[in-house]
């Protein structure tokens, strides 16, 4: 079996990458910033993440119907749950680990998290 490539202590480049390609987007300044915030909600949590999308290139950004200027297309964004948290609380956590951009999408079982420079905070309920 091959080892993985990790990006950071905990998070792997199969994570981050796109779901249809396979690549990380060229922002490694971006991605950096990300992974110290993932890293930091994590510890927060006190157990793993799950990125449901990481970086996603235009033509899936596009198929899943995320915006045209989404911080998933500059290494900015993760999509995450984690075993035994509600939304809510991961989204508070987030908030703490330096996260700017929180939308708690309920029917889908996720916390949007980005590195934006302002903050947002959104609940979108089914």
């Amino acid at each position: 079996m091959a080892k993985k490539e990790m990006l950071s202590a905990h998070f792997s480049r199969d994570e981050m990458a796109c779901r249809c390609c396979g690549k990380i987007g060229g922002y490694s300044e971006n991605l950096k910033k990300l992974l110290i915030c993932l890293e930091r909600l994590r510890e927060l949590v006190g157990g793993s993440l799950n990125v449901t999308s990481g970086y996603r290139c235009p033509g899936h950004n596009a198929d899943v119907g995320g915006m045209p200027n989404s911080y998933h297309l500059k290494d900015m964004a993760a999509d995450l749950s984690s075993p035994g948290y509600p939304l809510e609380k991961l989204a508070k956590l987030a908030q703490s680990a330096g996260f700017k951009g929180i939308v708690i999408e309920e029917d889908q079982g996720i916390v949007h998290c980005d590195i934006r420079e302002i903050a947002y905070f959104e609940h979108r309920r089914v």
